[in-house]
């Protein structure tokens, strides 16, 4: 992995909540190796499945743009002091070298 490269991170946020879309954009303004696209999330009465749906959508699009990996997180996300991007990117190349589809 380049390590220049952003990484194509999507956050799901609910339309409702403005709140929590300030809180994730401050989230990741600290953290440039991401390029942040901030997703309205499909609303469903049952809730995990316009989780699922808003999920699956992002993953389509990120394959018709040829996106070799993205994080997908919710709008409540935070960054703990530990997280190092570095150490983030050489995961991600360690996956891809034994063909891990994800990382929790």
């Amino acid at each position: 992995m380049n390590t220049h490269e952003k990484i194509p991170a999507f956050a799901i946020n609910l339309k409702s909540r403005i709140d929590r879309f300030k809180s994730i954009h401050s989230e990741f303004l600290d953290h440039k190796g991401f390029q942040l696209e901030i997703v309205k999330a499909i609303e469903d009465p049952n809730g995990a499945y316009g989780l699922w749906k808003t999920i699956y959508t992002i993953i389509n699009e990120a394959d018709k743009r040829g996106d070799k990996f993205v994080l997908i997180c919710e709008d409540d996300h935070i960054f703990t002091q530990y997280f190092n991007m570095e150490e983030f990117k050489n995961r991600i190349t360690e996956c891809k070298s034994i063909g891990v589809d994800i990382l929790p």
